[in-house]
């Protein structure tokens, strides 16, 4: 786990714990589904800060984005109009933090997880960023946009249908799979070389989850 110097963690077992859940119970697993993983876990974008509201420290801690953040975010915003926008983002601040993230290093994880891992950091240094953020958020809707087209052509829903109406309805129901409903908390896939297990990124609400986030404000 890292979290940023400015997070603070109320419970910090409870969290770990997290890590256990997947999407999918043991009793969904059990009756033929496959076991899921959580191999990543983060925290969703606190909205950014006013830096005219009264009291605020936003001024203080602006810096000048390195010169290679603007032409990478026009290169994802182009692959995001290519896919309909179909992916996380495209927003002037990514919707996803890295003040908090927790990475599975367990063995059921395997050389999948590594790889998802080599595959953020390693956009990360490539463009040269100031953050890592926008390489995450990019990194993390790719693997899910992979995941959910792979088990769309090779699921029993894409065998079945016509090219028509069976994709459509393979895609929202992956979909479904993936994402939270009423709790907020977003799941998305991972691209996996099996079927067996289930890789997924785990993004919780900003706020809640024992996660204390800590600004000029309240020091």
């Amino acid at each position: 786990m890292y979290a940023a110097p400015t997070v603070l963690l109320d419970d910090f077992p409870g969290l770990l714990r997290k890590m256990e859940e997947g999407p999918l119970t043991a009793a969904a697993a059990n009756d033929g589904g496959s076991a899921s993983i959580t191999a990543l876990m983060l925290a969703a974008k606190r909205p950014a800060c006013d830096p005219t509201q009264r009291g605020s420290g936003c001024a203080a801690r602006w810096s000048r984005p390195a010169p290679n953040d603007a032409l990478q975010l026009r290169a994802y915003n182009m692959v995001r109009v290519a896919l309909r926008g179909d992916m996380l983002g495209g927003a002037p601040d990514p919707v996803v933090g890295s003040s908090l993230l927790v990475h599975a290093l367990r063995h059921e994880a395997g050389e999948d997880a590594r790889l998802f891992r080599c595959d953020i950091y390693g956009e990360t240094a490539q463009w040269g960023a100031g953050s890592d953020e926008r390489s995450l958020e990019f990194i993390v809707s790719l693997h899910d946009l992979w995941s959910r087209a792979l088990d769309h052509w090779t699921g029993p829903v894409a065998a079945e249908g016509d090219g028509g109406d069976g994709q459509e309805g393979a895609v929202e129901k992956n979909r479904g799979r993936v994402l939270g409903g009423a709790t907020k908390e977003q799941w998305l896939g991972i691209l996996s070389s099996t079927e067996e297990v289930g890789l997924y990124t785990r993004i919780l609400p900003s706020e809640g989850n024992g996660i204390i986030h800590l600004d000029d404000d309240h020091r």
